[in-house]
């Protein structure tokens, strides 16, 4: 009974429906408080309320939770759905706090590079360049999706502030890695990447050639060639 009630509540979560996700829920916590899975229906109970956007509800039975003794593949499910929901709330400092310990109880190399990727975004808009661009490396270092490398890079170009005099030395790396075969159908990305930091170590002609060349190529993402543009 308890399997299936959290089957149908995160049915319902994933259908949109988190109202009627918490009466699925209702139905463990009224008649199975001494089961020891509790606390996973808690953290769908949590996921409801932040899918309703009652994020003072949601926070509230996440950081519950966080002072408990739960188990470990609880406590993995549990940093994920609680950075989410504080980064929705607005509360982007506790979010990249919160994805902190999501990377390091996550071991599994994709998550932890979406995680990398996500902390990354979220240090970029606090404009804390250099700490997104440590956290775009790690997404980086982990991605096992070569699209997913590619948009690391870019926007580890994206971090780059033309202040430490390295700009060659960044130029050559991501000119390199551009030619590894399993990039050669997203080489318009990397030219991208390549305009913006040259523009942004002040070197506008450079930065239109590679800007030019990035429209030349086969288009790998619409985004980016509007973007080129």
């Amino acid at each position: 009974m308890f399997d299936a009630n959290i089957l149908l509540a995160q049915s319902r979560i994933y259908r949109d429906k988190p109202l009627e996700a918490l009466d699925g829920l209702n139905y463990i916590f009224n008649n199975m408080r001494k089961d020891k899975r509790l606390p996973l229906a808690r953290i769908y109970q949590g996921l409801a309320y932040s899918k309703m956007e009652d994020y003072h509800r949601a926070e509230e039975v996440f950081a519950d939770l966080k002072k408990s003794k739960i188990k470990k593949d609880y406590h993995k499910l549990l940093s994920i759905y609680y950075s989410e929901m504080l980064l929705k709330s607005g509360k982007k400092q506790d979010a990249v706090n919160e994805l902190d310990d999501a990377y390091v109880v996550n071991k599994n190399r994709k998550l932890r590079s979406r995680i990398a990727f996500l902390r990354g975004q979220i240090l970029s808009e606090l404009d804390r360049k250099e700490e997104a661009r440590e956290s775009f490396a790690l997404a980086y270092k982990n991605a096992n999706q070569y699209e997913f490398e590619v948009k690391s890079q870019i926007e580890i170009a994206k971090t780059f502030n033309g202040k430490d005099g390295d700009y060659e030395g960044a130029k050559s790396y991501l000119e390199k890695i551009s030619k590894k075969g399993t990039y050669a159908s997203r080489k318009n990305e990397f030219y991208y990447a390549l305009g913006l930091m040259a523009n942004t170590a002040g070197k506008q002609e450079e930065a239109r050639d590679f800007f030019n060349k990035s429209l030349k190529e086969k288009v790998s993402d619409p985004q980016i060639r509007g973007l080129a543009y």
